[in-house]
């Protein structure tokens, strides 16, 4: 009889640590998720910039910009960059920008001097052709301008 009375306290127990083991596991995988799409929401380029250096996830939008540290990876820093106005539109210059995005892999060392559409070389993207395309377009026009006649 007092076999069976240890055999139903220890049954007991084990369910009550099993209980409390599936309640702590649904927990961290309940923060899990949320810390995955959490971002800062930064108000300004300095705040975005302290945030790349430190490559800690944020969101930054200008208006005309919009950026995303989205995750550290071996090379550098990621980050996703979409073009929401596009006000470098120029006499003669007809080029797609607006709605197009790319990814750059920003390096560690760099990160935080300088915002990721200034240096495409770290970028890849419809974005990054874009605005290839508008450089190259505008160098075609100074030129034309500049021929003697």
């Amino acid at each position: 009889m007092k076999k069976k009375k240890i055999k139903l306290k220890q049954n007991k127990k084990n369910r009550k640590v099993v209980f409390w083991l599936i309640v702590l596991a649904v927990l961290f995988l309940i923060a899990g998720i949320v810390y995955q799409f959490s971002y800062t929401t930064c108000s300004d380029e300095q705040c975005f910039l302290n945030a790349l250096y430190n490559c800690n996830r944020a969101v930054y939008n200008d208006g005309k910009w919009y950026f995303k540290i989205v995750r550290a990876t071996k090379q550098g820093c990621m980050v996703y960059v979409k073009n929401i106005k596009f006000e470098k539109a120029e006499l003669g210059i007809v080029v797609d920008v607006e709605g197009k995005d790319m990814t750059c892999i920003v390096p560690y060392a760099e990160a935080g001097s300088f915002m990721p559409q200034e240096k495409l070389e770290y970028c890849h993207g419809w974005l990054k052709e874009a605005l290839q395309e508008y450089t190259i377009k505008k160098l075609h026009l100074y030129i034309v301008q500049n021929m003697p006649s």
